[in-house]
């Protein structure tokens, strides 16, 4: 997908693949790989694979990797993150 818009207290299961990726506040997800992240507040993802990404006040992150930049705001909550030097995209079989 080009871009993804995941509405306010969306939720979106399985695995995501996008240039661009909008989360609404409270929305979850599960497994996202993008060249550009953001999320509104209170947001959860489960594992995040990205470019670059801001993630948004008192939202909660399982795991980040990510190549450019990692911005987060007030009580963000990541339990592991790692700096990478390429993201690798999931291919079609």
């Amino acid at each position: 997908a080009e871009t993804l818009d995941v509405g306010r207290r969306g939720r979106v299961e399985g695995l995501v693949v996008a240039e661009q990726v909008y989360m609404e506040s409270g929305s979850y997800a599960d497994k996202i790989y993008a060249k550009v992240f953001e999320c509104e507040e209170r947001c959860r993802v489960r594992e995040l694979y990205v470019e670059e990404a801001i993630i948004g006040d008192f939202s909660r992150v399982g795991s980040v990797r990510y190549s450019g930049e990692l911005r987060t705001g007030r009580g963000v909550e990541i339990a592991a993150s790692e700096k990478v030097d390429v993201i690798e995209f999931p291919r079609d079989p």
